[in-house]
């Protein structure tokens, strides 16, 4: 009898063709052989429906950007089927591809799931987080993955200059 694998979800903005959204797609097929892994996804991005064979797929929300019914969609989405896909993957570990995924990071913690972050984000992206987001994203995570040097050295500027605290 084989043993379970263990059950890993990767978070991602859209799976847009984007730097870390190609790397994490191109990843994907590695990483089944020894993960079930599911894909969640915050909008369907063109990537979406080519996930390998294996990969289960989620998304949040219908429509990035719209008028005013795709937004009330997404605002009645958020309250009544976001908790409820979150929910499913509570013994999961999560793997956040961005920081701008703030508020998967919130749930994540409030709820004591074990998650990795993967920061790739430029200082000027930070400045859309509020203090306590960037807090959450320094002391939470088990694991913060910097993919490049710029990225790692902004890291260590701000936990220097006591930006987390």
């Amino acid at each position: 009898m084989q043993a379970l694998k263990k059950h890993i979800v990767f978070f991602t903005p859209t799976l847009n063709k984007t730097g870390s959204e190609i790397v994490l797609f191109h990843l994907l097929p590695f990483a089944l052989r020894d993960f079930d892994v599911t894909v969640i996804t915050k909008y369907k991005g063109e990537l979406y429906n080519q996930l390998p064979v294996g990969v289960k797929k989620q998304y949040l929300y219908n429509k990035q950007y719209g008028g005013f019914f795709s937004k009330l969609m997404n605002k009645l989405r958020a309250s009544f089927v976001v908790p409820g896909i979150l929910k499913q993957h509570h013994s999961a570990i999560w793997y956040i591809n961005t920081i701008m995924l703030g508020d998967v990071l919130k749930y994540a913690e409030s709820n004591k799931i074990k998650t990795i972050v993967h920061l790739h984000e430029l200082q000027q992206m930070y400045t859309l987080l509020l203090k306590e987001d960037i807090k959450r994203l320094a002391t939470y995570p088990e694991a913060i993955i910097a993919n490049s040097n710029a990225s790692a050295k902004l890291f260590a500027i701000l936990e220097e200059q006591n930006q987390f605290k």
